[in-house]
C-alpha cells in the first residue's frame, strides 16, 4: 500500500539521521515529508549598526555663534562632540553601544498593467525598484542611560542641521567649496550567525540623518514612578542597498585606522567558497586581537567599545 511504502521511507530516513542533521540537500532535492525539526533558521539577536560620524564644524569659533547647549556640552562633556566629528574616530560608538533594533525596509518592485484587450485582459509586469530604496525613513532605538547621553548627542547633531540651515553656524569651509552636506552619515547594519561573527546579512543606508528628539518619552504624572529604558529615533535617509559586495570594501574603508573589519574568510567545509566575518575588538584602537572567538567578550564583542581617538578615515559621512 501507497502509505505504507512511505512509512517505510520516512522510518529509514530518520535512521539515516537525516530527519535530525537537515542534510538534504534543499537546492537539488525535495523535503517529501515537509520535515521543520532542527532547521538551521536565522536569529536576529545578534546584530549591530555602524553609523559614520558626520564631519560637523562644533569649533569653538563656530560654536560660539550659537550660545547654549553647544558652548554648555563643549565646557562639561566634549567628547560627546568629538562623536559627531569623524576626524576624531570613523564611527558614532555610542550610537553601537546602545542600538536595540531598527525597522529594516523592503525592497518592492512597482508594478504596472499592460496589454489590457477589449474584453479587460492584461499583464501586471514588475517594473523598477528605485522608488522602495531611495528617500525615506528608518527608525532606530536605543538605551536610555540616566544621563540621557542618546538625548543630547541627537539633540547636538538635529541642532546643528536647523542652525546651518538658518546660518547661524557654518560648515568648514572645505565642505562649502566642495559642496558637500556636513551632517549626513552612513548607516552599516550587521545581522550575525549565532557565534557573533559570521555575517549572515548586511546593509548599507547612505546619507541618513535624525529628524527628531523623542523628548515625550520623558513626560511623567505626579504618584506615577516609571523607568525609562529606551527610545525611537526616526532618521532620515537618501539611498539603501543590502547584499552588495561593495559595501564590505566601503566599510572597511571607513573603518581604517581601527581593528573594526569585515574579513573575508575561506570555508573549510566541503562546499568551499568564502564568507564574511565582522571583527570587533573591543578596544578599535588596541593591538590587533582578531583572533578570539567572538562568543564571549573578546574580538567579537562590541558591547565595551573604547572611546580613543581613531586615525585614518578621510571620508566625510556627509560626502556621498
Amino acid at each position: 500500500m501507497a502509505y505504507r511504502k512511505d512509512f517505510d521511507e520516512l522510518k529509514n530516513l530518520e535512521t539515516s539521521g537525516i530527519k535530525s542533521t537537515n542534510t538534504y540537500d534543499e537546492i537539488k532535492t525535495i523535503n517529501k515529508f515537509q520535515i521543520i525539526e532542527n532547521q538551521n533558521f536565522h536569529t536576529n539577536n545578534h546584530s549591530y549598526i555602524f553609523i559614520t560620524a558626520p564631519d560637523l564644524n562644533l569649533k569653538p569659533p563656530n560654536i560660539g555663534k550659537r550660545e547654549n547647549f553647544f558652548k554648555y556640552i563643549n565646557d562639561n562633556e566634549p567628547e560627546l562632540l568629538t562623536c559627531l566629528n569623524y576626524i576624531d574616530r570613523p564611527f558614532i560608538y555610542l550610537l553601537t553601544n546602545l542600538f536595540l533594533g531598527l525597522n529594516l525596509k523592503d525592497s518592492t518592485a512597482k508594478t504596472k498593467n499592460i496589454g489590457e484587450t477589449f474584453t479587460s485582459y492584461s499583464q501586471l509586469l514588475p517594473t523598477g525598484m528605485a522608488a522602495s530604496e531611495t528617500a525615506d525613513q528608518i527608525t532606530l532605538s536605543f538605551l536610555v542611560k540616566q544621563d540621557l547621553r542618546i538625548f543630547k548627542i541627537i539633540k547636538l547633531w538635529v541642532d546643528y542641521i536647523e542652525a546651518v540651515r538658518i546660518g547661524s553656524m557654518l560648515p568648514k569651509e572645505e565642505n562649502q567649496l566642495e559642496k558637500k552636506i556636513d551632517f549626513l552619515a552612513t548607516l552599516y547594519y550587521f545581522s550575525l550567525m549565532p557565534d557573533n561573527e559570521t555575517v549572515a546579512f548586511y546593509a548599507k543606508y547612505t546619507g541618513v540623518a535624525p529628524i527628531a528628539i523623542p523628548y515625550s518619552k520623558l513626560s511623567t504624572k505626579r504618584g506615577e514612578s516609571t523607568i525609562l529604558t529606551e527610545c525611537d529615533i526616526p532618521f532620515v535617509y537618501q539611498f539603501k542597498e543590502e547584499l552588495n559586495p561593495e559595501i564590505i570594501k566601503d566599510f572597511n574603508a571607513n573603518s581604517d585606522g581601527t581593528n573594526i573589519s569585515v574579513k573575508t574568510v575561506a570555508d573549510a567545509t566541503s562546499d568551499g567558497g568564502t564568507y564574511y566575518r565582522l571583527t570587533l575588538p573591543i578596544d578599535p584602537t588596541a593591538a590587533d586581537n582578531t583572533a578570539g572567538s567572538g562568543s564571549g567578550g573578546g574580538a567579537g564583542s562590541a558591547s565595551n567599545f573604547g572611546q580613543g581617538p581613531a586615525s585614518g578615515d578621510t571620508s566625510s559621512g556627509g560626502a556621498f
